[in-house]
């Protein structure tokens, strides 16, 4: 068993990754295992200790690393989530036509970007290649004012076939 101030080493820097949960199948008795090959911080001996530290240690340099990084710039690139919410809320648009369509989803999801970022978006390739994220929230608010007149559209005609 490694020397005491190095067994509280161990739980000090997995603490403050938030590693260890009191069990022996939390994040840092795997480290410990992918390391040296034990399952038990009792087990190791000094230089293993000494191994998962350093392990430890790394990883606690990127998190503060990681911390003090300045934010993005404002130019981001668009993001994932951006764009499944512009999937989702295209095809939400694409519900409401009263009758079908032949333009392709795509095409027409290329004439929204196209019309909202002042770019030529070419619906066979990478439509969101460059985009930045101020422009996907662009895409997004115009999407949802498209959504909502075609809500109102198809009030208007159920009240209208109603009467």
């Amino acid at each position: 068993m490694p020397e005491q101030k190095k067994v509280r080493q161990i739980f000090a820097l997995a603490n403050k990754l938030e590693m260890s949960d009191g069990t022996h199948s939390d994040d840092l008795h795997y480290l410990i295992y992918r390391v040296t090959g034990k399952s038990s911080v009792r087990d190791l001996t000094e230089g293993e200790a000494v191994s998962v530290i350093k392990e430890l240690q790394q990883y606690v340099d990127l998190a503060e690393l990681e911390k003090s990084a300045p934010p993005p710039p404002s130019d981001a690139l668009i993001t994932e989530g951006q764009i499944a919410l512009i999937f989702r809320k295209m095809h939400k648009l694409v519900s409401y036509d009263t009758e079908p369509s032949d333009v392709p989803f795509r095409e027409r999801l290329a004439g929204v970007l196209s019309k909202v970022t002042g770019l030529q978006i070419n619906s066979s390739s990478d439509m969101f290649k460059g985009l930045t994220e101020a422009q996907g929230a662009a895409v997004i608010e115009e999407l949802k004012r498209y959504i909502r007149t075609a809500v109102n559209r198809r009030r208007r005609m159920n009240a209208k076939n109603d009467t």
